[in-house]
Formats: structure tokens, sequence, C-alpha cells
């Protein structure tokens, strides 16, 4: 780190303190620093300008401080620099009344620190002070180049917009690479950039151990750290990355759950204008743009004239009219005549005919919905059985079961069914046990499709003969 001396006044440097005190301004214009070295029968009190100046800074303030001190903030940077050089001096200028800019004071470094080249690994931008003696002056003042570079506090300000900006906009989603591969119950994932809360984080690439007989969320958490959660709401408040259901041994469901950023979906700047050739047109402030669409394209979105229906051929009633439904959905037109057929078939109640509501069997009546249900093996869906006569419905058999509750006599008193997510679906719990430990009761607990909230429950009754062996179970 850099060692300097205390800022020295030159000899002009301390007459313009004197014209100061006296009444003058002092001004302070510009700051130098450099490479030199004092020479032999050299004098820092007698500089006009540093021995070897390397670079001009511009001033960003000046604020006077107690003590007739005055405070000069200017930023050092390798902005321009072509060759390095150990930074050794540092001057400061004034504006003198009668001979003009003169070398005010002067630093010199017993360690110097090295200024590097612009274009290399190594940006600089310092913020740097420089603390001289001003005493009694009545009026000081300074030339501050204001297109200079930014000062700390700016510098901040403009970090946090780019935040907020990345926070809104990008938030949590993954830019490149973390994608997961398994071995056993080890999830290793490749190295990636991703966002938590318009957050960076450039994470290496490396494993995760997953926990056995569980479903389980890998995420990346706010302090760039990949972790895993069962909990789904807490994973997706930070970086979701994947999804992972295991048995004993290992993984049976591997999904991909990362949110990937399309750099397709951003724009440049430099490609929007108000007009102008080859932009993209910006509406302005009351949504409407000084630009023109020119040219007579074959197609429109890949429809030609004959495919467009003209405006004037559309209207809500009217002979010869194309009807326009109301903000209800409604329409007041009327379709009249008697066709001979609808799309090729014949109304009836025969085979292949349009069915007819006469109160008719329409024997193999083929419909798309019955009672507003659709046939199927999902949610609200009317079931069917497969090829095996087997109800196309939640088979307990086909899920994951996993028992405990052990008791004295070895007999696991609760069994857990799981989908291959890893989400509970039932829950079967014996209870009631008579005085040889054999149980009376058995209740099924139903749980909704995210496997937190029991949505139904069923109640047996057991009976056993003196062997102790099942001999009915009546529900309740």
């Amino acid at each position: 780190m850099a060692q300097y001396t205390g800022m020295i006044l030159t000899k002009k440097g301390r007459d313009l303190q004197a014209k100061a005190e006296a009444g003058a301004t002092l001004t302070f214009t510009k700051a130098k620093i450099g490479d030199g070295q004092l020479g032999q029968g050299q004098s820092l009190e007698n500089l006009n300008d540093l021995i070897s100046p390397q670079k001009t800074l511009t001033i960003s303030s000046v604020q006077a401080e107690s003590g007739g001190l005055c405070r000069i903030r200017t930023n050092i940077t390798n902005q321009g620099i072509t060759q390095g050089f150990y930074v050794r001096e540092i001057g400061l200028f004034a504006q003198d009344p009668n001979l003009g800019e003169i070398l005010y004071a002067i630093s010199t470094a017993s360690a110097a620190d090295y200024l590097p080249p612009e274009g290399g690994a190594t940006i600089v931008n310092n913020q740097f002070d420089i603390i001289v003696i001003v005493g009694n002056a009545s009026s000081i003042g300074a030339t501050i180049n204001p297109s200079g570079l930014v000062n700390q506090e700016q510098l901040a300000n403009l970090q946090g917009q780019v935040d907020s900006l990345a926070k809104n906009v990008i938030g949590s989603a993954v830019v490149s690479g973390l994608a997961f591969t398994v071995a056993g119950l080890t999830a290793s994932y490749t190295a990636g950039t991703a966002y938590v809360s318009g957050v960076k984080f450039d994470v290496a690439a490396g494993s995760i151990q997953l926990n056995a007989n569980q479903g389980q969320y890998i995420y990346l958490d706010s302090d760039g750290k990949v972790k895993g959660t069962t909990d789904q709401t807490a994973a997706q408040a930070k970086c979701l990355l994947w999804y992972f259901s295991t048995n004993a041994t290992d993984v049976i469901t591997s999904t991909d759950r990362r949110s990937v950023i399309d750099s397709t979906q951003f724009v440049k700047q430099t490609e929007v204008a108000t007009n102008g050739a080859n932009k993209i047109p910006r509406l302005d402030g009351q949504g409407k743009g000084a630009f023109s669409i020119t040219g007579d394209a074959a197609t429109v979105g890949g429809k030609a004239a004959s495919d467009i229906v003209l405006q004037t051929e559309v209207a809500a009633n009217g002979a010869n009219k194309i009807p326009r439904l109301d903000a209800q959905g409604k329409g007041s037109f009327s379709i009249t005549g008697d066709a001979s057929t609808v799309a090729g078939k014949t109304v009836g109640n025969a085979a292949s005919n349009v069915p007819l509501s006469n109160g008719t069997l329409n024997t193999n009546l083929n419909a798309d919905m019955v009672d507003g249900y659709h046939v199927g093996s999902g949610a609200n869906q009317i079931p069917t059985r497969d090829a095996n006569a087997i109800l196309s419905a939640d088979v307990l058999t086909m899920f994951n079961q996993y028992a405990s509750g052990k008791d004295a006599n070895g007999i696991y008193t609760v069994v857990d069914f799981k989908r291959v997510d890893g989400t509970l679906f039932m829950k079967s719990t014996l209870s009631n046990p008579d005085a040889n430990g054999k149980y009376q009761t058995n209740t099924w607990q139903f749980y909704n499709a995210a496997g937190t909230a029991v949505v139904s429950t069923k109640t047996w009754t057991l009976t056993l003969d003196a062997d102790g062996n099942i001999v009915s179970k009546v529900v309740a």
C-alpha cells in the first residue's frame, strides 16, 4: 500500500495562500500524478511542475474543513495509460491572480503503488482525497469538469438502480449451466451462472447428497450455495433448479425445473427509436409514434388477401353477414332452414347418425363428455377399465409404500402410500388393539394432489377369529 508524505506548499503556493488570506479567491484547477523522484540539489518548494508528470486528474469536489484545511477530491484511473508506472508524486495546481496556473502543493511517496496500463486484466478507478492547508482564505473554489467520472456516492446509487432492475426484470433464473446428473443418491451439477432475486452468482461445479425415500427440490440459495428441501414453495422463492424423487438407493424421478434466461428476449437500446430505418418503433407518452409502414406484402402473418374478411362483412345481425357475438358471448341472430345433413351426417338414432334427443337409445354413441365430464384417469374424469379389466383409477399397489409406527409385537401400524413424485396419496393406520394386541380398526386417510391435506377418510372395523386372522372388514 502506498505511503505519502504530507502535502508541502511550494513557494508559489505559499505566496498564493497569503494572497487568499488577504481576500483573493483560492481556486484549485487540477491535480497531476507522476513517477519522478527528487534529484540531487532539487527542492520540492522550488518546483513549478511534477518532476515526471504522467497523467492529469480532474477535480470532482472541494470542501473546506475545520482547522484551516481543505479536502480536494479526485479519481485516479488507468484510463488512457499506455504504459504502467509507479505513482511516486502527486501535485495540486491552483490559479494565481498574477501568475496564472501554478503548482500549489506536492507530495511524494516513500512506498509507491503501481498503476497498470489500460486494457489489461486490472481496471483501476480509485477515489483519492488531497488535504492541504489553506489558512484563513475567505473564498475557496475549484475548476471541476462536469463530464468527469462519477464519484463513489453516485456509483453506489447507480449500483442500487442496477440491482433493482436485475431483481424486477430477471428475478431468479439460470443464465447458463447448473444441469444435473445422478449416480445413486448423489446429484452432480455443472458449473453455471444464475440470479437469485436479482443477485448474480457464478457457481462452480459440484454435487449434493439426496435423501432416500423422499421427493426433494434442489435450489440455489441467496448465499450462492446449492441446497435441497422438501418444501416446493421455499425452493421457488429462491432459484429452483431440479426435482428428484428417490427410493432407498436410487433416483426414480428427475425433473429439470430451471427457468433459463433466453437472451433473444432482450433488445438492444440502439435498436429502438421513435423513427428511422431498421429500427424498432418506440411510442411517445401519448401512445403515438412518428413512423410509417410502407410497401405491399403478398401475405400478412402467412395469410393472403383472400384469407382476410373485410370488417364490413361482419355484423351483430343482418342478411349475408358474418355474425359477431356481444361482450357476453351472445348474438341476436338466427339460423333458419332445414339441412339434409350436418357435416355429411344424417340426423337420427342409427349408427353414424348425428344423435337426436327424442328419448330413443342411440347405440354405441361416442360422446366427448358425459354430464360435463371427460373419460380418463385424471382428476374429475370418469374412470375406465384397462385391458386387464382393472379400473383406471388410483390403485394402491401402484404407489410407493413406507411403513412406520412399529409396535411391541413387530407390527407396523402406519403405512404411507406415496406417488412417484413423493407426494402423499393415502395413509393407512391400525388402531384399537384387543387384549392379544390384534388391531380391530383400520383407518384410511386420502390426501389432495399436493399430499398436504386430508380430503377423505374411510374407517373399517376388523373382526378376527381365535387364531387372529381377519374374517371381515366392515366399512363404517
